[in-house]
This record gives structure tokens, sequence and C-alpha cells, in this order.
């Protein structure tokens, strides 16, 4: 885990091409966080969920990333590995992800 201190950036899409739900460009403050430097492997998540979800059979491998997850599935992982070690996990907000 990665700690990403708190601080202020401009968030949104300045460019022409931004996409109309990227403008406009606003202040946005958040407190400090940790996230995950590297992406869950295909070993983790079958150790916290006790399967992988459906994979291209030329991406497999314990340390490959886990692809193929919704959204509830990737909420329940974090539920799992909270309960599994009594720390909080979640995901990050989009504040979170694109300041950091």
């Amino acid at each position: 885990m990665a700690a990403i201190p708190a601080g202020r950036f401009l968030m949104g899409g300045a460019e022409p091409e931004a996409r109309p739900n990227e403008k406009p460009c606003h202040a946005v403050a958040v407190n400090s966080f940790y996230l995950g430097k590297f992406p869950v492997t295909q070993a983790q998540w079958s150790a916290v969920m006790g399967s992988l979800p459906k994979l291209p059979a030329d991406f497999r491998g314990r340390e490959f990333p886990v692809v193929n997850v919704w959204l509830e599935k990737a909420l329940e992982f974090c539920a799992r590995l909270a309960r599994l070690t009594g720390e909080n996990f979640r995901l990050p907000n989009e504040a979170e992800w694109e300041y950091a």
C-alpha cells in the first residue's frame, strides 16, 4: 500500500476533447488515504474469494492481475479482505483515484 497525502487538485477535463461529464474543472480536496501499489493478482483474489472470475485462456497465471471483475465482486473482495485481516479495505472514490 502507498500512503497518499491529503491535498487539493483540479478535477475534470479542460481540453477541448474532454467529455461533457468531465466538465467543468473544479477544485477538490482529498484526505490522506492508502492505495494499493499493484493490481490484485489472481492468486490474491483466489485466496480471498475462493475462486476466480471467468478468465481468457491466454490470461491465466498466479501473478497476473485479476480481470473481468464486476463492481459488486470488487466490493465483496474488499469486505472479505477486511474480515480476514481486521483492517479496513475499500475502493477509492473517483476523486481519490484521479488524485493518486
